[in-house]
């Protein structure tokens, strides 16, 4: 068993492997992403995961809804890297490329990595008491596009993280009210 820990001292225990999820209050990061219509079921996570174990619809947002959703300090983000048993709802995992990508998601803004000027994973990551293992994989040499929408009154994110070979290495999902 493996086990959430959120920063309000919330653990939650799964059966398979880690959710990355942090609930941080009175903390919102800048938003730098493109905006792109998803759907709800655009949230839906495929695979032998976590969210997909444990949630009776597998949306990420469902999970979201567990904790404080109507808090609008309230953020929380979950990270599926390479190697993780996950896909999107449009069918995008880690053999993916950016191609791909942006056939099923539309044109956005394919942004260079950096951690000093990511602000939304550098708030998420400065905040989590596990400092986030997953986003270790991340590198200068890599890029990211963002889609989101607003579900609820709040805004939800899908990110995608390409390596040097335009191959999704690591799927973020996050939300917050700006």
């Amino acid at each position: 068993m493996k086990k959430i820990i959120l920063s309000t001292l919330l653990a939650i225990t799964f059966m398979h492997n880690t959710i990355l999820a942090t609930a941080i209050y009175g903390v919102q990061p800048a938003t730098n992403s493109s905006l792109n219509v998803l759907t709800y079921q655009d949230f839906i996570v495929h695979g032998d995961n976590s969210i997909s174990n444990n949630m009776a619809d597998k949306n990420v947002v469902s999970f979201f809804k567990l904790f404080d959703w109507k808090n609008t300090n309230y953020i929380a983000y979950i990270t599926f890297k390479d190697g993780d048993n996950a896909s999107t709802n449009r069918g995008i995992s880690f053999n993916s490329k950016y191609a791909d990508v942006i056939e099923k998601y539309g044109n956005a803004e394919l942004k260079k990595y950096s951690y000093a000027t990511d602000e939304e994973l550098k708030i998420f990551v400065e905040h989590d008491p596990r400092k986030n293992p997953d986003v270790d994989i991340l590198n200068d040499n890599y890029a990211y596009v963002t889609y989101g929408t607003e579900y609820e009154g709040r805004k939800v994110y899908i990110r995608f993280y390409f390596d040097e070979n335009s191959k999704v290495k690591l799927l973020m999902y996050y939300l917050y009210n700006k």
